[in-house]
């Protein structure tokens, strides 16, 4: 169950590193400048996916916490890998003791989408898979510290 929540917890950091800096902004934000930067970072509908996750975050767990502090650090630099694991660490210890939580959490993440992923990290070597996807959804394909994907094909096939 722990890999579980730690999957979880990952994704869900995932899900939010690109629009920290906008989250935990206590300002409102508008504007056309923001309104480039949804559409750069996935739309509107991932934007208001990440607020939604990232309030059921704060409600269950407070505002003032380690999560908070993580995605602060984080939100300085979105492609920093290692702020990036901070957050999900900072998630995962949260959600272990609310494992009902987390699974609700990864629900309404991606409620009516598919969601496919590899990923290869530390020095790994990840080769021939193949993933096929019937309904819309997300693909992606990861490798990071040294690692190698090779041959992964994923595909969707829309009825």
């Amino acid at each position: 169950m722990n890999q579980d929540i730690f999957q979880v917890a990952t994704n869900i950091a995932i899900w939010l590193t690109p629009f920290t800096p906008y989250l935990i902004s206590a300002a409102k934000i508008g504007g056309k400048k923001f309104v480039e930067i949804i559409a750069q970072k996935g739309g509107e509908a991932t934007w208001d996916k990440a607020q939604e996750i990232w309030q059921k975050l704060v409600e269950e767990f407070g505002n003032g916490d380690k999560i908070r502090g993580a995605a602060l650090m984080l939100s300085t630099d979105t492609e920093d890998q290692d702020s990036q694991k901070i957050l999900a660490k900072a998630i995962f210890d949260k959600l272990q003791s609310a494992p009902e939580f987390a699974l609700q959490l990864l629900d309404d993440l991606y409620k009516n989408e598919s969601f496919q992923k590899v990923t290869a990290s530390n020095y790994s070597l990840i080769s021939d898979v193949e993933q096929e996807m019937t309904a819309g959804g997300k693909q992606i394909i990861e490798a990071n510290n040294r690692s190698i994907v090779k041959g992964v094909k994923q595909q969707a096939k829309h009825k």
